[in-house]
Order: C-alpha cells, then sequence, then structure tokens
C-alpha cells in the first residue's frame, strides 16, 4: 500500500501499534479514485488540485464517522458534529456535479440551476428520488445562518438529526455508483464507508 509507511510512522508516534490504528482511506489513493470518474469517456476531474481538495473532504468525512462510533457525545455535540458531516458532504456533491455539469456543455455555476439542468437530463430522469434527495440537503445546507435564528424549530439542533445523517450517506453513495460518472468497481470500494452501518457510542 502507498500509505503503509506513513501509517506505521504515524503509529509509532501515537504509540499506536500500526496494524490496529485506525486511519482514512490516503489523499494519494483518493487522487486515483477521482480521477476515474470521468463523462462519455473524458475525466471530469482532469485538475490534480480540484481533485486533492475533493479528497480532503472526503478523508474528513470518513473521519467523523470514527469520531461519531469512538466518542460518546452529548446529543448537542452529536447533531453539530452530523451538521459538519452533512455540509461537507453536500460540498463534495456539488463539485462532482459542477464538472460533469460542465463536461456535458453546462455553463451553470449555481447549484440550483446545476441541479435544474441535469432534472432534464437522462442523469436525474430515471433517478427522482436522488434528485430529491440533493435538493432537500441543498436546501437544509442554506438554512445555516446563526445569526437568523427565529425561534426553536429553525436551529441547527432541530435540523440535523439521525434521519439527515443517514440519508445524506446513503444519498453520497447512491450518486458516486452511478454509471453516468464512469467509476469502476474496483474504485467503489474506497467509498465503502458510507455504506457501513456507523454504531454510536
Amino acid at each position: 500500500m502507498a500509505d503503509r509507511n506513513e501509517t506505521i510512522v504515524r503509529s509509532l508516534r501515537s504509540g499506536t501499534d500500526h496494524r490496529t490504528r485506525w486511519y482514512p482511506v490516503s489523499i494519494d489513493r483518493w487522487n486515483e479514485v477521482l480521477n476515474c470518474f470521468s463523462y462519455d469517456g473524458n475525466q471530469i476531474l482532469p485538475d490534480k488540485d480540484i481533485r486533492k481538495n475533493i479528497a480532503y473532504n472526503l478523508q474528513y468525512l470518513e473521519y467523523l464517522e470514527q469520531t461519531i462510533e469512538e466518542l460518546s457525545l452529548s446529543a448537542v455535540l452529536m447533531r453539530q458534529t452530523y451538521k459538519s458531516y452533512i455540509i461537507v458532504a453536500i460540498g463534495v456533491v456539488e463539485s462532482l456535479l459542477y464538472f460533469l455539469n460542465t463536461a456535458a456543455g453546462g455553463k451553470e455555476k449555481n447549484f440550483s440551476e446545476i441541479l435544474k439542468r441535469l432534472k432534464s437530463t437522462a442523469f436525474f430522469r430515471t433517478d427522482k428520488p436522488l434528485y430529491d434527495d440533493l435538493q432537500r440537503f441543498r436546501k437544509l445546507r442554506n438554512k445555516v445562518h446563526l445569526h437568523e435564528l427565529r425561534d426553536d424549530l429553525t436551529t441547527d439542533y432541530a435540523s440535523f438529526g439521525d434521519e439527515e445523517f443517514s440519508q445524506m450517506r446513503k444519498t453520497l453513495y447512491k450518486l458516486v455508483k452511478k454509471r453516468t460518472l464512469g467509476l469502476p468497481n474496483e474504485m467503489l470500494g474506497s467509498f465503502g464507508f458510507l455504506n457501513r452501518p456507523v454504531q454510536q457510542k
């Protein structure tokens, strides 16, 4: 594995056996995976810096899932973690769809307009539930305005829960699996953290 030595060094520094220490998918591996996304045989993420930025966010999502599993968080901290997870995840979705839309000849830059255009194509035409989920999370992300809290029902605490966290994981996984994005099956394994049970403490 490309990151084996790095993992061993980190484990030695922390005093943890590298054979049992948790470590997320490496940035180098994410770069390889993201480099495989394509549309009509053409890469949609040819820029290495863009791939790296998305990779950092995917690694952070995996870290947040590990945090949820290993730490006994209060209800407030759990929901705040869910909030961070969903905001980062929908950012990953927005990036992928922006570059897919561009590769397909689209000029839209606003996420809402990108979704609207892709809805009229085969990408969402046969998968309305995925489109509806992405619209729901786009709107949920847009609700995050700490200075505009009107009542308890509009606070972050009420907006981000178990259901939203679970559905966001399913939605992101469903998106990256779509054949239109051209990801080979052997690369899909890196997204496996999205498709496993997350056990809370």
